[in-house]
């Protein structure tokens, strides 16, 4: 660890972490482990088992009966992972809402840090900063987080502005799992959200966008954090490891149905022009990127037509 643990520290200000969980049986200790340790004592950990089919629930109730602050929540049916963070965040009670996924681990003063610049600065949304780790040979890998070098101060809702006007991605904003929010954003958005949740089954690609537009849409003080190490995880087991056509042509049904239902959202609280730059940036990973894949995996056909399927032209 990069940080020695220290004494735990008390605060009346209550953070709910929620974690979801599917089939990560080889990551899962590990991001226990990094929850047991936090120095910010005031935790609610709400683990949500996502009907794995693997070892992950003997793993998490026996780390439930040894943590005073962890709650286990199982869904008898696999329903996805943007119903994952639904059901954690129907449950959950904190003053602050942070989020972090079952094959990734953060370092000791991580939820310390990041609470406290969340209260100093009044905000509705804090990014941290996170590390690319290869959990395998223990590395960190490059390149790092352009966060890292990043002041983000954004008052009277001008970040989503700013996030429309970019003619790039830059994914980094729309990671759900380097956020925290407040409980008043929470509340504003759990309409939106609430919505989406009844056409959400399934949705295994792109819910963290979802998540994130609907929060910075509604956010007027969005800021960051240095300091912090949340190491995101690499491996061969993660979502977007296209090893077969199957699983490519899933997870690209998946991400041009979130686009769909980021524009419906948008279209619906009248943000769907500001966000236009965005829909073309998206648009040509889909043309470049992702018919890398298509063309490698012999289905260009069918990529071709899921692509028409949700208006994207010119292929």
């Amino acid at each position: 660890m990069l940080f020695k643990k220290k004494g735990k520290k008390s605060n009346n200000h209550k953070v709910s972490v929620l974690v979801p969980v599917y089939n990560v049986e080889n990551y899962l200790q590990n991001c226990i482990d990094s929850l047991k340790k936090q120095t910010y004592d005031n935790l609610e950990i709400i683990f949500v088992n996502d009907a794995s089919t693997d070892s992950c629930q003997k793993i998490l109730q026996k780390a439930v009966k040894k943590m005073k602050n962890a709650t286990l929540i199982n869904h008898e049916k696999n329903k996805s992972l943007y119903l994952a963070r639904w059901t954690a965040l129907c449950a959950c009670t904190g003053d602050y809402i942070a989020f972090l996924d079952s094959d990734d681990y953060v370092e000791n003063n991580y939820y310390e840090t990041v609470v406290n610049k969340m209260i100093s600065s009044n905000a509705d949304v804090c990014f941290s900063d996170f590390l690319k780790t290869d959990v395998k040979n223990k590395q960190i890998l490059k390149p790092f987080s352009f966060l890292l070098k990043q002041n983000i101060n954004f008052k009277n809702g001008e970040f989503f502005k700013y996030l429309c006007e970019n003619q790039q991605i830059k994914q980094d904003y729309l990671y759900v799992w380097n956020k925290m929010i407040s409980r008043s954003l929470f509340e504003k958005c759990k309409p939106y959200l609430e919505e989406i949740a009844k056409s959400a089954e399934g949705l295994l690609s792109g819910e963290d966008n979802v998540y994130s537009i609907v929060f910075l849409s509604n956010a007027n003080n969005v800021v960051n954090v240095h300091g912090t190490q949340l190491h995101y995880c690499v491996h061969d087991n993660q979502s977007f490891a296209f090893k077969s056509k199957e699983k490519f042509l899933k997870q690209l049904e998946s991400s041009l149905r979130s686009m769909l239902i980021i524009r419906n959202y948008l279209e619906q609280v009248g943000l769907y022009k500001q966000y236009l730059p965005q829909v073309k940036a998206w648009e040509d990973i889909y043309k470049t990127s992702f018919k890398y894949f298509a063309y490698k995996l012999r289905c260009p056909k069918e990529y071709n037509l899921l692509l028409k399927q949700y208006g994207i032209k010119n292929i």
